[in-house]
């Protein structure tokens, strides 16, 4: 659930609440229909979804939303979701099959490759003081990090569970 947000408009002091999109912005008050100016908070972005394309490490994805911040798609021909939210970030691969790699359930506590029942998968996670609120471009940097991690898991680099 995304945490929310209130103004009271100077008019006709109606409180409306608003998920952060529209901070920095005027709009609309809904009941008196005069202008209405949301304050800017730093913690929010006004990022429009991202696409994620690069063909040399094989990524196609999106990343959008606000607390939590989340992407998901493909990268190295692996499904992945990333997620960030109160104060960490989380990156899942499904690494033996082709599902949706939120639909896995990694060991939260290590890091690297593991096994959900039939399933192998990779997991990486840290710290990010105020991750809900993540701009995209540091959510992206940190997927292209852990794609590196990724490859280097499944050449071997990395130890993990037995196949």
């Amino acid at each position: 659930m995304s945490q929310l947000q209130t103004v009271e408009c100077p008019h006709c002091k109606q409180r409306l609440c608003h998920d952060g999109g529209v901070s920095g912005r005027t709009v609309e008050c809904p009941r008196c229909h005069n202008d209405l100016t949301i304050p800017a908070d730093d913690r929010w972005h006004n990022d429009p979804p991202r696409v994620l394309r690069d063909e040399g490490i094989d990524l196609n994805g999106e990343i959008a939303g606000q607390a939590p911040v989340q992407a998901d798609g493909r990268m190295w021909g692996r499904s992945f979701y990333f997620r960030a939210k109160w104060d960490r970030w989380s990156f899942t691969a499904c690494v033996s099959a082709d599902i949706d790699a939120s639909w896995i359930n990694p060991p939260k506590d290590e890091a690297g490759l593991f096994r959900d029942g039939e399933y192998r998968g990779f997991y990486l996670s840290g710290d990010y003081p105020g991750a809900s609120f993540m701009r995209y471009d540091v959510a992206e940097a940190i997927i292209r990090q852990c794609g590196q991690r990724l490859l280097a898991a499944m050449q071997g680099a990395e130890p993990g569970p037995d196949s």
